[in-house]
């Protein structure tokens, strides 16, 4: 990942050849910021990710934040490998907003992160919503993308809590079935939490069926207690979220 330079002058001359146009009803470009289930004030990390419908040429957005429960400065705020090669900007302000923009000469399809962002969680049992606004996005002729946007949230989990009765593997691949399909855009690494403790665990998504989707570690997990939580990111094909969120408590032997 780099960190976020300012290149606003560079920035703005290729942006003004991505004029705006009427977006047609095509399949939408997914966009949204991570969610965090933590009932401490701690350090956390989110995400900005994307699905792209279409090759993507420039786009800007704001995240809208409550500043007396989260701080986030500029040096906290780093670009994803995804927007290699694209010129970008970004500001983090005081008053609760992180304002990002890019562009290129040519159009990529997205599917990954757009930014990192460390937060400091100030007051315990924080429960503030991380939304996405003034959101734009298009292709190399200035075509404007139909977005789908999913808003974040910092929160004590407020869900479902389930242990699992025996012992797994370390390489045991979760197979996670849903009541209703699933919106497969909104299928990635930030729809599932695992975590060791306070120490999150790197872990893969994989859809089966409409209805079904896989969870598997990165790498082995360690020996000892795990906890996976489904997300809100995670939408139904209607577009929903779910009624709550979902949490299973395992132990690795």
């Amino acid at each position: 990942m780099k960190k976020i330079t300012t290149m606003a002058v560079l920035l703005l001359t290729l942006l003004v050849s991505i004029l705006p146009a009427v977006a047609s009803a095509e399949s939408k470009t997914t966009i949204g910021i991570s969610s965090v289930y933590t009932d401490r004030a701690t350090t956390i990390e989110l995400a900005v990710f994307i699905d792209s419908s279409e090759k993507v040429a420039g786009g800007s957005l704001d995240l809208k934040y409550d500043n007396e429960l989260l701080s986030i400065t500029d040096t906290n705020v780093e670009t994803g490998e995804v927007l290699e090669g694209y010129l970008k900007s970004s500001l983090s302000d005081t008053a609760g907003t992180v304002s990002t923009s890019f562009a290129a000469a040519q159009g990529t399809m997205l599917q990954g992160d757009i930014l990192t962002i460390k937060a400091r969680v100030s007051k315990a049992k924080a429960d503030t919503e991380i939304k996405i606004e003034n959101a734009y996005f298009y292709t190399e002729d200035g075509k404007e993308l139909p977005l789908q946007i999913v808003n974040g949230a910092v929160k004590p989990f407020d869900g479902t809590t389930k242990d699992h009765p025996t012992t797994v593997l370390p390489n045991k691949v979760w197979t996670v079935t849903l009541s209703e399909p699933y919106d497969m855009k909104t299928l990635n690494k930030h729809a599932v939490n695992v975590s060791r403790g306070t120490t999150s665990v790197p872990v893969k998504v994989k859809s089966i069926t409409p209805y079904t989707f896989e969870v598997f570690p990165d790498t082995n997990y360690s020996k000892g207690s795990h906890t996976m939580e489904i997300t809100g990111q995670l939408l139904s094909a209607k577009g929903t979220k779910l009624v709550e969120p979902v949490r299973k408590t395992f132990t690795v032997k």
